[in-house]
This record gives structure tokens, C-alpha cells and sequence, in this order.
């Protein structure tokens, strides 16, 4: 999507904030939503920030990403399994 000229995706990652075009403000209003971390990145799949099949999966992929970053080296394995628990209980609501 190019908005003034400038290409944007629908989500992408920088650093280990997921960033998206906040569908829910198309298409009187552009504007990029910041998650911070892997709850607001569910939470933004939750109340339809991010919309659509391919961009909700790129999405939770993403938050995948940022709670295997949010993890220590000790509970690594059992974080990430509760982490894509949830994100997987909200891709179901």
C-alpha cells in the first residue's frame, strides 16, 4: 500500500515491536499501530486491528517472535509454549 508516496505493509517488525496499519480506521484514517510486546500483539488480533487470514497469521507470527525475545535462557521452551497458547486461544475467538 503506498500512502504519500511511501510503501507500507500491512505488518511488519522492527526491532521487537510489531508495527500495522490500523485497519480499523480505513479508509477515512492511516495510521500505524505499535505493539510493544506479544500481548499487544494478540490484543491487536483480539479486536481487529489487523484484519484478514494472511496478515492475523503473519501477525501472530510476529508475536511468536517478540515473546521468544521477552524469554530467558531458563524457562525458554515453556514460555514459548504458554506464549503461542495464547496467541492461539485468541486467532480462535
Amino acid at each position: 500500500m503506498k500512502v504519500n508516496g511511501k510503501g507500507y505493509r500491512t505488518v511488519w517488525m522492527e526491532g521487537s515491536e510489531v508495527k500495522l496499519i490500523n485497519q480499523t480506521l480505513l479508509p477515512h484514517k492511516f495510521e500505524i499501530y505499535t505493539c510493544k510486546n506479544h500481548e499487544e500483539t494478540a490484543e491487536a488480533i483480539k479486536t481487529m486491528i489487523v484484519r484478514g487470514a494472511g496478515a492475523i497469521g503473519a501477525t501472530a507470527a510476529y508475536g511468536v517472535a517478540q515473546a521468544t525475545l521477552e524469554a530467558n535462557d531458563n524457562s525458554f521452551k515453556e514460555y514459548i509454549k504458554r506464549q503461542g497458547l495464547l496467541l492461539k486461544i485468541f486467532l480462535q475467538e
